[in-house]
């Protein structure tokens, strides 16, 4: 086993951890969690983690015509904006390769429902029967459709 992940609730933001088994591998991490992350899978490459789309209510049609464009809450309304959108998100635990961290935003509703992480790759099958596989460097490989 290589460690956990969990989200941790503030105040005012939510804070992803991941704590590992073997601490002379890597050392714990926080990262702050813009997409309501709610599944995850990782090994030695890195943490692979996803948030659902959100459904639409009759309150969100009233925040449509709300002004969105406040500069005082540009970055409030970007990140709500995203999180309405299932999110894939890539956290890379080698500092030393140019691996960087990456996110990928799924539009249209579709949503997350499995991970899978293996040697360079990462792997999300959504609720539309996709399988949409990345590399580690966030480059999308496949995308294969499963008729039903």
């Amino acid at each position: 086993m290589i460690g956990t992940v969990g989200v941790r609730h503030e105040f005012q933001y939510t804070t992803i951890d991941i704590e590992f088994t073997n601490k002379n591998f890597h050392r714990n991490l926080s990262v702050k969690d813009d997409f309501g992350v709610y599944i995850s899978a990782m090994n030695y490459s890195g943490a692979f983690l996803a948030s659902r789309a959100e459904e639409k209510t009759e309150d969100e049609y009233e925040e449509d015509e709300m002004d969105m464009d406040d500069p005082d809450n540009a970055e409030q309304n970007a990140i709500l904006k995203r999180r309405k959108n299932s999110n894939i998100i890539f956290q890379p635990f080698n500092e030393w390769k140019d691996v960087k961290s990456w996110s990928y935003e799924l539009k249209h509703g579709e949503s997350v429902e499995c991970l899978a992480i293996g040697s360079g790759w990462c792997a999300a099958q959504t609720n539309l029967n996709y399988i949409r596989i990345f590399s580690t460097d966030g480059i999308q490989k496949h995308l294969i459709c499963q008729g039903t």
